[in-house]
């Protein structure tokens, strides 16, 4: 599984067919395992997470090119809320004993970004707003789930 904060509302239960197909999306926490008994007190604590969070706003940093086959992505200013959240989802899979297939990218190592498609970015200077946590399962080799979507829902305080 892998925790996802999409840049336009998507329904749980939808699927996509290939990576190149999903949803434009910022990655909060990559791939990893979870037992099936062990899933609805993951849930019920990303639930707790995602409660104690207002809409996740995503501030354009300018764009890079990740990996060996140099991926462009556009760069997501690390606020302190952002990193906050990613490392309370952290927290939430080692309690629960679920299996980080992967350090890399997580931590220090953090860097959140939106991988563009040649058919899809963000335009440029656009502030964008998450309201969602999306749990994705992998499903097939190149099929993806979307198995549970958890609204931020921390009310914003007046000034």
């Amino acid at each position: 599984m892998i925790i996802l904060a999409c840049l336009i509302p998507e329904e749980q239960g939808d699927v996509t067919a290939h990576f190149t197909r999903w949803p434009l999306h910022i990655t909060l926490v990559p791939w990893f395992e979870i037992s099936g008994e062990k899933l609805p007190k993951f849930l019920t604590g990303l639930e707790s997470i995602a409660h104690n969070y207002r809409p996740i706003r995503l501030n354009q940093a300018g764009s890079a090119n990740f990996g060996a086959g140099k991926t462009k992505v556009t760069l997501i200013r690390p606020t302190s809320e952002i990193i906050s959240l990613h490392q309370d989802l952290l927290q939430a899979i080692v309690d629960s004993n679920a299996l980080l297939l992967s350090e890399k990218h997580t931590g220090s190592d953090f860097r959140p970004h939106i991988t563009q498609r040649a058919d899809r970015s963000v335009p440029e200077d656009k502030v964008i707003t998450s309201n969602k946590l999306y749990l994705v399962a992998k499903e097939y080799p190149n099929q993806r789930q979307i198995v549970h979507s958890i609204a931020f829902s921390k009310a914003r305080t007046q000034a």
